[in-house]
């Protein structure tokens, strides 16, 4: 089966729903916990797109860059 990508905005400062971390360069939290095990039972892959320090999800849903 193929992979179907799906790109989401994180926010970098919902802890501890959803949260950067700049030590593993990635979103952790319940949110990115559930992605994540989506992910491994499904053909879904779930990517944070551009994930840092700062809240870019308006700027890049009103642009189509995530789903």
């Amino acid at each position: 089966m193929e992979e179907i990508v799906i790109y989401v905005a994180g926010n970098p400062d919902s802890y501890p729903i959803e949260y950067y971390d700049s030590q593993s360069g990635a979103y952790q939290g319940v949110i990115p916990d559930l992605l994540r095990a989506f992910s491994q039972q499904t053909n879904y892959e779930i990517r944070y797109y551009e994930p840092g320090s700062s809240d870019k999800r308006g700027q890049l849903a009103a642009n189509f860059q995530v789903d």
